[in-house]
């Protein structure tokens, strides 16, 4: 699998924000269909397991209620990377929500998961999740898995990760004054959508 990171972050961010909000209706007919009794549950695991789009654009409630139907569907029970994948998107998605019990809960199965089935970008978005959370608890806590996000990074040859290990708590979402201290390519693709 591609480790979507790669391609999302940098200058065309917005560009691909503008893509998939078009093919909006169409991912969400690839989640009720994966949903149905004899269809594929690993092809919604894939369309949620990206979580940036879906906070990007705003529209993280919906992701997290597809999520937790996908995750307890019976066909999305397998250890593979979808479903790892998927649980540390579920995982980044509660903890930007605030929900920081549904992160912790998340990405305690989707840390070892995405390790067992050898997924780097899976691995490192959980480890990165995992430290964020604990930072809320216990600030000492939270310093292993970030090192460990960030090693990991640093080995794939991953600057996305080795950037965000550096990154403030993600909590402290778009407060008053940091709108315009986000990276250029966020701020467009989040403009058009973005609540006042």
């Amino acid at each position: 699998m591609t480790r979507p990171e790669t391609v999302w972050f940098g200058p065309r961010m917005a560009n691909w924000a503008d893509q998939l909000e078009a093919e909006l209706p169409n991912l969400r007919a690839a989640l009720a269909w994966s949903l149905e009794p004899r269809a594929d549950a690993t092809v919604g695991l894939d369309v949620l397991s990206f979580p940036y789009f879906w906070d990007l654009r705003g529209h993280f409630g919906e992701a997290r209620d597809w999520q937790a139907r996908l995750l307890a569907a019976p066909g999305a029970r397998a250890p593979t990377v979808g479903r790892a994948r998927c649980l540390a998107s579920a995982a980044y998605l509660a903890l930007m929500a605030g929900d920081h019990i549904a992160a912790l809960t998340q990405v305690q199965e989707a840390v070892p998961l995405a390790r067992a089935v050898q997924d780097v970008s899976g691995t490192w978005l959980a480890l990165t999740v995992l430290g964020h959370t604990l930072r809320h608890v216990d600030a000492a806590a939270a310093e292993p898995p970030h090192r460990e996000a960030y090693d990991l990074a640093r080995e794939a040859g991953y600057p996305v990760g080795m950037v965000a290990r550096m990154a403030p708590n993600p909590g402290l979402r778009h407060r008053a004054g940091t709108w315009h201290s986000r990276p250029a390519s966020v701020r467009s693709a989040e403009r058009p959508h973005r609540q006042s």
